[in-house]
């Protein structure tokens, strides 16, 4: 199991937890300034320096139900309750998310795409509902100097660990069903071909070099699906080409009949009962991790004190339709899209953050963070 793995998960599952309640808020018709504030604190707890500076640690994997409880706490850290069976929901439709974008990655190192992708929009997310933008630069850099030290086959194994952590979720969600990204089972739909990565030493497949010096050529099936690779920086949201991990909820897609490709494939990836048997070792000293780095979220010493708490149902919470697939969740979670204009209208003031995200930010000093024995007690 990877011991690098961590940072992909939890900012991954993080950003993709606060896409979804961003369009959950708007489409529950929840009050501006209510919205705004969970928005902000979700953001602050999400981007805390200890916080990320303890994930970026090397550990081990966490289990599914201590992921669950680190995204509980963070959701909890807004004045936002929910529910259990909400967040029950929530964590599915994140994890089927996340699971969806790792297995469509063409390469390993689109694991940097997703994340910045992630991070970078909900950068802009806290930016326009006033968080400081010190504390998310300070998070994006101390990522990025990460990612730059690790090498191809490390983002390899971070992408296997990943996979081998989702493969007994299996939850229908409408909005994948009606893009025709999964099947009725839960299956997703991976398509075939697309660029080549970036990559210099990745070549079209067709050509084998062998150590004397001589080439072999053989036929690829797939040959006449691949495109040329699409140069750009991971690391430049401006140049960056990879739109895996970018919000699903607040994009409109014009659906394009397919041309001159084969038709798309289902994938699963195979089971790893080495990272099983490792995780079921790990348990009682990620356990203990697990209190450390979940308290990192308490900021209760920042919350405003007039601010008044509300409970949300996030999703309808009558029992939902079953669906085929064998051993596995097949749960069906409707959950709608908030199109671009809806957006705009919600919160004007994101849209021009995305579109200008290079631009020159406030610079004033974020709050000093507490000790990290005080932000355990907080969380108590």
């Amino acid at each position: 199991m990877s011991l690098l793995a961590m940072p992909f998960l939890i900012i991954n599952y993080g950003g993709e937890m606060i896409y979804i309640l961003e369009q959950r808020l708007h489409s529950q018709q929840i009050k501006a300034e209510k919205a705004q504030k969970v928005l902000y604190d979700l953001t602050r707890a999400l981007f805390n320096e200890a916080f990320i500076n303890e994930l970026l640690r090397p550990h081990a994997l966490y289990t599914p139900e201590q992921t669950r409880d680190v995204c509980n706490k963070l959701a909890q850290s807004s004045i936002m309750k929910l529910s259990c069976d909400s967040m029950d929901k929530l964590f599915d439709l994140v994890v089927m998310g996340v699971k969806y974008q790792v297995m469509s990655t063409k390469y390993p190192t689109d694991l940097i795409d997703i994340t910045l992708n992630h991070i970078d929009y909900i950068s802009a997310l806290g930016r326009s509902a006033g968080l400081q933008s010190e504390c998310m630069d300070k998070a994006r850099a101390a990522f990025v100097n990460f990612a730059k030290e690790l090498r191809v086959s490390e983002y390899a194994q971070v992408r296997q660990a990943l996979l081998d952590f989702s493969i007994r979720k299996r939850v229908k969600v409408s909005l994948f069903l009606q893009e025709k990204m999964q099947h009725h089972d839960g299956r997703f739909v991976i398509a075939q071909g697309g660029n080549l990565p970036a990559d210099e030493n990745v070549q079209m497949p067709g050509t084998i070099k062998n150590e004397d010096g001589s080439v072999d050529t053989f036929s690829y099936p797939l040959a006449s699906c691949m495109k040329p690779k699409m140069l750009g920086d991971p690391y430049n949201p401006k140049t960056r080409t990879c739109t895996l991990g970018q919000n699903f909820y607040t994009i409109e897609r014009k659906k394009e009949e397919p041309v001159n490709e084969p038709p798309p494939t289902t994938c699963s990836p195979s089971k790893q009962t080495g990272s099983s048997l490792q995780a079921v070792k790990a348990m009682s000293a990620g356990e203990a991790e697990l209190n450390a780095l979940g308290s990192l979220l308490g900021m209760s010493s920042e919350r405003v004190p007039s601010a008044q708490g509300f409970k949300i149902s996030l999703f309808d919470e009558s029992p939902s339709e079953g669906g085929g697939g064998s051993g596995a969740n097949t749960e069906m979670i409707n959950i709608p899209r908030m199109t671009r204009e809806e957006l705009e209208k919600y919160n004007k003031e994101l849209c021009g953050v995305i579109d200008d995200f290079d631009a020159k930010h406030d610079s004033s000093n974020p709050a000093e963070i507490s000790d990290l024995l005080d932000l355990v007690s907080d969380s108590a």
